[in-house]
């Protein structure tokens, strides 16, 4: 049997306390697009401050829409606190959709960046001339 609603809600309250005590606030000082043009499409993508101060962000990019099997991981850099960023580089690029891209730094220094995968369907919503140039894996894919 399961507890009252209200038990429950006495029992975890303090947690509900603590996180809005320690959350912090932040001020949105300006938004802008840092993909260049010929970007389409980044979508998921995570941002990183490493220990030297240089920012790192990766997303699924290379893709026409959300639903599309042809995402690859890209990342960009800036040196300046985001002032300036560096024409984004393919850190991935699978046989099929590489997707949730997430970077961080360890305590140690290393790099690491995520992905997940996601396998196509017939729904997918990606332009046939594209899809017809995917190459084994292995093999760069070109793009028309």
């Amino acid at each position: 049997m399961n507890p009252p609603l209200g038990s429950s809600l006495r029992r975890i309250w303090p947690l509900f306390a603590a996180v809005a005590l320690c959350a912090q606030t932040a001020q949105v000082l300006e938004t802008k697009t840092i993909t260049p043009p010929e970007e389409p499409y980044a979508g998921w993508s995570t941002l990183a401050r490493r220990a030297n101060g240089e920012l790192w962000v990766s997303w699924s990019g290379g893709r026409d829409g959300h639903i599309c099997p042809l995402g690859q991981v890209k990342a960009m850099t800036s040196k300046d606190d985001g002032a300036t960023w560096t024409y984004p580089r393919v850190l991935l690029d699978g046989p099929i959709d590489d997707r949730d891209s997430g970077v961080m730094e360890t305590a140690k220094g290393t790099l690491l960046v995520t992905t997940s995968r996601l396998w196509p369907t017939r729904n997918a919503a990606c332009s046939r001339s594209r899809l017809r140039n995917v190459r084994p894996a292995g093999k760069p894919r070109r793009t028309v």
